[in-house]
């Protein structure tokens, strides 16, 4: 939710929208720290349309690859497809885990050659995330069913663990906010962002400091959390602050803070009522109160000039050792690239907007959670087989370009000698997966391109066991597409069940990873923590 100056003035004179916003609290000198002890912030990245991880992962036989994977052939001037011999092992597993398996598409003598060799063009993409080594830190869970096949049901069920057209539970990223928000109170003055209007997380009846805060760009934060009257002359006579006590709703003085006059007064206004009417009014009075005290804070603190000052893209600004000479990425800069040598762009500036805002929010401890709506991308295209040959660039494309964000989150360290990578988990999803192809070889595949409910997550970086691959599809018993494998499930009741991982597992188990209980938080239907990917 957006926070514009005319909205603060609006909560100033007691407006009741109030009580749909979140609390801030920030300290100017804060920088990224983390506590030593596991994640402090969650990175949520969506791809939308519902994607195909089979063209990126291979949890699969080399009988079922040669039935449901595309032998290789050309597209959009790319080898496509792969075949049993193509699929390696990236990861070790361990604890009775399957490593991670993917197909690779690149010479391995020379990773960033797209050269012809053996007859078949080599495609880089992919290969980021074993030049940033991140396949340590990850665990795929695959087989996962979202409950539906519908875009915005699929999207709800993958964001909260419940799939359908409203949120019945609130979303893993307000859940985790509202979590650790009194640990980082005075620090995280933004304890949920989201990049993008489309799909904010919704924070349902968690406090509204839980609520996700829409801030796309640095411009966005100026606009909405500044009061400097050089950017806003509007503010002008209003924002002059002086430093008082710090009244808390119950009037018991916790502290100093500066305060501007209209600040001063609406919440004294706010105490003013306490008892005058119902408890609700009480309750609602002590939300407004305790907000706009927040929101005080936050002016106060000048947290445009924190983010301002803070290097989002660091690391990632020389070519990468595959490249060679050529700029990081082979084509494209740091995170863009091209397919065939003119027959797609993703440039830089499709995602360095977002990238960046995102590390410099994450760089200067901020925010406790970041909900990124990967751009460019969109992998609902119902196309048959022209549509498999693009999800296959695509979904390869997507994840080279998130491993390069990735790979910049572990090469900045933090005071605890952690990297930003360790101190964060970062999820990787889409509303489901996408119809496989079929036959009883890929010469003889059959390419429906359709939604289908069984998908993949692939969760990176602290507190997880990492180099496991959980899960995976039944492909024995495939119809139009996989259903997902049994795997080992911690109950909410305290029971161990065998059965598929749903989505509300997901959430589940992310937010154990996090440090949470599986009774500090609820989804309707049960949920239990898939066994495995928490780091013991």
């Amino acid at each position: 939710m957006s926070l514009s100056r005319r909205r603060l003035l609006q909560l100033g004179l007691g407006m009741s929208q109030l009580a749909l916003l979140p609390t801030l609290g920030h300290s100017p000198k804060g920088r990224a720290q983390g506590d030593g002890a596991g994640p402090s912030r969650l990175l949520t990245i969506y791809l939308s349309g519902g994607f195909t991880p089979q063209y990126f992962y291979a949890p699969m036989s080399s009988a079922e690859i040669g039935r449901h994977i595309m032998a290789p052939r050309e597209s959009n001037g790319e080898n496509v497809g792969y075949t049993p011999q193509d699929v390696i092992d990236v990861s070790a597993g361990g604890g009775g885990f399957d490593p991670i398996r993917i197909a690779r598409t690149w010479n391995p003598d020379d990773p960033g050659s797209r050269a012809v060799v053996d007859g078949r063009k080599m495609v880089p993409l992919g290969y980021s995330w074993l030049e940033h080594d991140l396949f340590k830190q990850a665990v795929v869970i695959h087989g996962v069913d979202q409950g539906t096949a519908a875009h915005d049901s699929g999207y709800i069920s993958a964001m909260c663990g419940v799939p359908g057209s409203e949120y019945r539970a609130p979303a893993v990223q307000s859940v985790f906010a509202n979590h650790v928000y009194d640990r980082f109170a005075n620090t995280r003055a933004l304890p949920c962002v989201g990049l993008d209007a489309r799909g904010l997380p919704n924070a349902l009846s968690l406090p509204s400091r839980s609520a996700a805060n829409f801030l796309p760009d640095l411009n966005s934060v100026a606009r909405a959390l500044s009061d400097r009257q050089e950017r806003n002359p509007w503010w002008r006579g209003v924002n002059l602050r002086a430093d008082v006590d710090d009244i808390d709703f119950d009037s018991a003085v916790v502290g100093r803070a500066s305060r501007t006059a209209v600040e001063q007064r609406a919440l004294a206004q706010a105490r003013l009522l306490k008892g005058k009417s119902s408890t609700g009014t009480d309750a609602f009075l002590r939300t407004l109160h305790e907000t706009y005290r927040g929101v005080s804070r936050t002016l106060a603190a000048d947290v445009v000039s924190l983010i301002e000052s803070t290097a989002g893209i660091e690391h990632l600004i020389g070519p990468a050792s595959f490249g060679g000479t050529q700029p990081y990425g082979t084509t494209g800069g740091r995170f863009g690239f091209t397919y065939g040598l003119a027959n797609e762009h993703f440039t830089d500036d499709d995602f360095q907007s977002s990238f960046d805002m995102a590390l410099r929010l994450f760089k200067a401890d901020l925010t406790s959670t970041i909900h990124l709506y990967m751009p460019r991308f969109y992998f609902d295209r119902h196309a048959g087989e022209s549509g498999h040959l693009r999800e296959f660039l695509d979904m390869r494309g997507s994840m080279d370009t998130i491993a390069r964000l990735l790979g910049e989150m572990k090469l900045t360290p933090l005071p605890s000698g952690k990297t930003l990578l360790d101190d964060t988990l970062v999820m990787i999803f889409s509303e489901f997966g996408r119809s496989w192809a079929s036959g009883l070889d890929t010469a003889q595949s059959s390419f429906p391109d359709d939604h289908w409910p069984t998908t993949s997550v692939t969760l990176v970086g602290g507190g997880l066991a990492g180099g496991r691959s959980i899960g995976g599809f039944d492909l024995d018993n495939f119809a139009y597409g996989p259903r997902g494998r049994a795997v080992d499930i911690l109950e909410e009741d305290g029971s161990t069940n065998r059965r598929v991982p749903r989505a509300a597992d997901v959430t589940a188990t992310a937010l154990r990873v996090l440090g949470l209980q599986l009774h500090d938080f609820f989804i309707p239907g049960g949920y239990g923590e898939i066994l495995g990917v928490r780091a013991s």
